[in-house]
């Protein structure tokens, strides 16, 4: 008597409607760029203006999508959100259905918080908005949240890298300032005594 395995009958997972962003190549599409410089020094400055030039060519080169705005914070941390008055315009204007995609340089530049990071995704995700993050190659619509998750938390752990070397550096010039006048003050009497 030979026994025969049971059939197995395989279930596609259901699949949301949403649609991709290979599905909107023939269609308008609604973009606006998201750029910000950490710092207000002029190179920085010019980094700046220098994104800004570069999404106006970007976005204007593709034939069917449409420049809405710019959004840019100039000189604002990026680690809070909430301190970005043109990221929560963004936000905004993406909720009034005035935005299909995003573009950002990369997930450093959209939000160096995690739990931020995430939120927004997911706020933009509800209202059908990409993001695309260029340096990643990531559309948000296309990613699962795990590779959002992890490309948030480093960059996260980038920025929190970042701000403990410049202050490392800071208390660094302290304590040389410190040497050097008590160097002059050393020299200074030698030559004094």
């Amino acid at each position: 008597h030979e026994t025969t395995a049971p059939k197995v009958k395989v279930i596609a997972p259901r699949k949301k409607f949403q649609p991709s962003y290979n599905d909107r190549q023939n269609r308008e599409i609604r973009v606006g760029a998201y750029c910000r410089v950490s710092t207000d020094s002029d190179e920085q400055e010019l980094s700046y203006e220098t994104q800004c030039e570069y999404y106006e060519n970007y976005i204007g080169s593709h034939e069917n999508w449409e420049l809405v705005a710019i959004y840019s914070d100039e000189g604002i941390t990026g680690t809070s959100t909430n301190k970005r008055s043109d990221f929560m315009r963004m936000i905004d204007d993406a909720r009034a259905g005035k935005l299909d995609m995003i573009i950002t340089k990369s997930i450093t530049r959209f939000a160096r918080n995690t739990v931020d990071s995430l939120m927004y995704l997911r706020i933009l995700k509800e209202y059908n908005v990409d993001v695309y993050f260029e340096v990643e190659n990531v559309h948000s619509l296309e990613a699962n949240e795990m590779l959002l998750t992890i490309l948030s938390s480093v960059a996260q752990q980038s920025s929190e890298d970042k701000s403990m070397a410049i202050s490392q550096t800071e208390e660094r010039l302290i304590l040389l300032k410190k040497k050097q006048k008590l160097f002059e003050r050393s020299f200074l009497n030698i030559f004094q005594g």
